[in-house]
């Protein structure tokens, strides 16, 4: 691995992202502490490039036509930390791969304020940290900047003599961020001798749907992209929901008790490659604009997976290259040299009629009135889903599922 190591673990009900640096440079300049002074156009500008990096890194990974989690905010946020400590042309590319429109501290702070308006409810918690080698002299400004805007203050263990127990450590922090979702954030080849700097981010989201699902009594056929069908457990609500048609897809809101909503875009027979290969920031801002109250009836799947997979060439193909070159600048972190490895990410989601990843149900149901017409889907064929936050609009986690699969 040569020592140049950068880990993401994210999933659905939690997630944690690591990252394992190294590369070579001068003195480092100075990264002010952040402070909050991102302007409301500011964190505007923020949470629209997080969407548009979301959308992008979708079309990458749903290229593999599998069921697929994970959370863009997660891996955003994790990665605005190594850049604020890029400079030259790494961080040039990465301000245009993760569609980062402001300077270091602007974002950083746009990060700090976003976090902690998400927090304010108890259905989603996150973290972040920062691991050191032992006598590896980190910049004293990078360092109270993770403090101090990430809330990552720094931990140190001893790479070098002890790798394991150094993953051991990691994991361990990230096992109890989750929930105990993500047991082993890095995998046994994923720290050795030569791992300098490992910064991590963790998301745990639980909550139960506003309006109450009941399950149906017996399986139902799922029908594949290979033409072939899988009986699956099937659940149903009728409500009063954001929807909307769309020439081959269908669109509804499902919220949670709190601030977040699941957006389920369910395309025709067919259709789905179609749909998949549209999604942008651009086209999901025109169906979000297009959703209209409607009396809904929604049959859809049970569902629990997990998925995982190295993020580098996934965010090369954006344009984010130089970081895990040798020639990669992160002098903003340490005068010592350091650069990306790699990117690893892992996710779990767990979707059921109570809510996701939910241990009791407590919503209530309410039909509307006045509405112009009853609407029934039936998602009996693979979708697409998206969980965002309400009032800002950010994406947190995206997912698709070709195969529902649901866990003992």
């Amino acid at each position: 691995m040569n020592g140049k190591t950068v880990l993401i673990m994210l999933l659905v009900v939690a997630a944690a992202a690591v990252f394992m640096l190294l590369k070579p440079y001068g003195n480092a300049p100075t990264v002010p502490p952040v402070q909050p002074k991102a302007t409301e156009e500011e964190l505007e500008g923020y949470i629209a490039g997080s969407n548009a990096f979301a959308m992008e890194i979708y079309q990458v990974l749903a290229s593999s036509g599998n069921n697929l989690f994970f959370s863009p905010y997660s891996i955003s946020c994790c990665l605005s930390m190594v850049y604020c400590g890029a400079r030259g042309k790494t961080y040039a590319e990465m301000k245009q791969a993760l569609h980062f429109p402001l300077s270091t501290s602007v974002v950083s702070s746009a990060v700090a304020i976003l976090t902690k308006e998400l927090l304010q409810g108890k259905a989603l918690r996150m973290a972040n940290s920062l691991w050191i080698q032992e006598n590896h002299p980190l910049s004293p400004s990078f360092v109270r900047l993770m403090e101090d805007g990430y809330g990552a203050p720094p931990h140190t263990v001893d790479f070098a003599a002890s790798p394991t127990s150094a993953r051991e450590k990691i994991n361990a922090w990230a096992k109890k961020e989750t929930d105990a979702k993500i047991t082993k954030l890095i995998p046994s080849d994923g720290v050795d001798s030569t791992t300098s700097v490992a910064l991590a981010n963790a998301i745990y989201f639980r909550d139960t749907w506003e309006y109450r699902f009941q399950p149906l009594p017996e399986s139902r056929n799922f029908h594949l992209l290979d033409g072939t069908t899988t009986k699956v457990p099937m659940m149903h609500v009728a409500a009063s929901l954001e929807y909307m048609q769309g020439e081959t897809y269908q669109a509804v809101v499902l919220p949670y008790v709190e601030r977040l909503s699941m957006l389920l875009l369910v395309p025709d027979e067919g259709a789905f490659q179609t749909l998949q290969a549209s999604l942008s920031e651009e086209k999901l801002s025109s169906i979000l604009t297009a959703l209209e109250k409607q009396t809904v009836r929604l049959t859809m799947p049970e569902f629990e997976y997990e998925t995982g997979f190295r993020l580098r060439e996934a965010l090369e193909r954006l344009g984010m290259k130089e970081a895990f070159s040798s020639s990669a600048d992160f002098s903003g972190i340490s005068e010592k040299p350091l650069q990306i490895g790699d990117v690893f990410h892992k996710a779990f989601v767990h979707v059921d009629e109570q809510g996701t990843e939910a241990a009791a149900a407590t919503g209530t149901s309410m039909m509307g009135r006045g509405l112009v017409r009853n609407v029934s889907i039936t998602v009996d064929r693979p979708f697409i889903f998206l969980i965002r936050d309400e009032a800002s609009g950010v994406i947190l986690f995206v997912g698709q599922v070709v195969s529902p699969q649901v866990g003992e």
